[in-house]
C-alpha cells in the first residue's frame, strides 16, 4: 500500500525480495533542478507552450508536470519515441524547440526545428545533433537565451526601420535639391548607423538583467 502511494506521488518503488518474500521497499525520487519552476514561468510569460517528454512512468510524469504547472506530458518514451512526438507536432504545423541534457535526447534534438543541448559536458556527437549548445545545467539559461534573441530581433527590426527612413530622406533630398543634398547626405546616414549601434549596447530586460 505504501509503495503504491509513493508511486502515485511520483516516486519509483524498488522491492527488495529474497526467496519470494518482500523484505523492504526503496523509493527513488528525482527532485526538480534549481530554478526549474522559474524557468518554465519565464517561458509561459513569453507565451511559449511547453510539453514534458520523459521516460519515467505515467505517475511520475503526472506529478512532475503538476509541480511545474505543465498541462501536457508524454510518459514512458524511448529516445526514438520522443523524436516521433516532435514529428507529430510538425504534422500539425507547429514549430518546435526541444531541450535535452543527455545523449538519449539527441534524436529528439535532431528532429526538432531548434535543438538545444543543455549540459557542461559536450561530446562530438552533440555538435551534429543540436542547433544550440548551452554549457550550463540550469533550464533558466534557455529562457534567458530566448529573451536575449527576442531583444536582438527587435533591435534588428528597428535598424531596418531606420535604414528605410534614411533612404526615404535621401530620395526626397535628391528630388528637392541635388546640389545641397550632396554635401549633407552623409549626416542622416551617419546618425542612423550611430543610433543603431548604440541601441545594441543597451541590453536591459524589464524583468531581469544579465551579462552576455
Amino acid at each position: 500500500k505504501k509503495a503504491s502511494q509513493k508511486a502515485q506521488e511520483g516516486g519509483t518503488p524498488i522491492f527488495i525480495a529474497l526467496r519470494k518474500y518482500c523484505h523492504g521497499v526503496l523509493t527513488l525520487l528525482d527532485p526538480l533542478k534549481y530554478r526549474c519552476k522559474a524557468a518554465l514561468a519565464l517561458l509561459q510569460h513569453m507565451k511559449i507552450n511547453t510539453i514534458l517528454f520523459t521516460s519515467d512512468n505515467k505517475n511520475t510524469a503526472k506529478t512532475i508536470a503538476k509541480d511545474l504547472s505543465i498541462d501536457q506530458y508524454r510518459a514512458e518514451l524511448l529516445p526514438t519515441d520522443k523524436a516521433r512526438e516532435i514529428d507529430l507536432l510538425h504534422t500539425h504545423g507547429l514549430t518546435s524547440a526541444a531541450v535535452g541534457n543527455a545523449d538519449n535526447d539527441l534524436p529528439m534534438l535532431h528532429a526538432a526545428d531548434i535543438g538545444v543541448y543543455l549540459n557542461n559536458d559536450i561530446q562530438a556527437n552533440v555538435v551534429t545533433a543540436a542547433d544550440v549548445i548551452i554549457p550550463a545545467n540550469s533550464l533558466y539559461e534557455v529562457g534567458e537565451m530566448i529573451s536575449y534573441c527576442q531583444y536582438i530581433m527587435k533591435k534588428i527590426h528597428r535598424s531596418f526601420l531606420f535604414s528605410g527612413l534614411c533612404l526615404f530622406f535621401i530620395l526626397v533630398g535628391i528630388l528637392i535639391s541635388p546640389l545641397y543634398f550632396a554635401q549633407a547626405a552623409f549626416l542622416p546616414i551617419a546618425a542612423a548607423v550611430l543610433a543603431g549601434g548604440l541601441s545594441f549596447l543597451q541590453i536591459n530586460f524589464s524583468h531581469h538583467s544579465r551579462k552576455f
